[in-house]
């Protein structure tokens, strides 16, 4: 999914070819303004932050409950 948001998101904002030419229906969406794109990021992180917080504390837990036969 990541790489789907990052593989798209240089097409949408222009960089490969003016933002005039993507469909109507795209052009809003690589139009957000400069605060909106920040709070996006800002989110994003939050939760990749607490998914990998989540993610670490369960493989630790899994590692000391089954050893390295868990690999």
């Amino acid at each position: 999914m990541l790489n789907l948001v990052g593989n798209v998101a240089p097409l949408l904002g222009g960089m490969f070819l003016p933002i005039a030419f993507l469909p109507g229906f795209l052009r809003p969406v690589s139009l957000f303004a400069m605060p909106v794109q920040l709070a996006v990021l800002a989110a994003l992180g939050l939760v990749y932050l607490v998914l990998g917080w989540w993610a670490l504390g369960r493989f630790e837990q899994s590692s000391r409950h089954h050893g390295l036969e868990g690999f």
